[in-house]
């Protein structure tokens, strides 16, 4: 767990967190309502200024981070 970590750079935890909440503002929820299985990222999200960062990212280790 520690190894995947150290290769996620805080400038991607930025563009997740940008991520989740306009989603969620989206779809008037909140974050902690919002379930792993819910992320979505199409080609026009992982292709815009925002969300770049999470381009390359296996969505299972976005779920390994958002689930506890």
């Amino acid at each position: 767990m520690e190894a995947d970590h150290s290769h996620w750079p805080l400038a991607r935890d930025h563009a997740l967190v940008l991520y989740v909440d306009t989603l969620c503002r989206a779809w008037s929820t909140t974050p902690s309502r919002l379930m792993p299985d819910e992320l979505l990222l199409s080609e026009v999200d992982l292709t815009s200024e925002n969300f770049h960062l999470l381009q390359g990212e296996f969505i299972a280790k976005l779920y390994g981070l958002l689930t506890f």
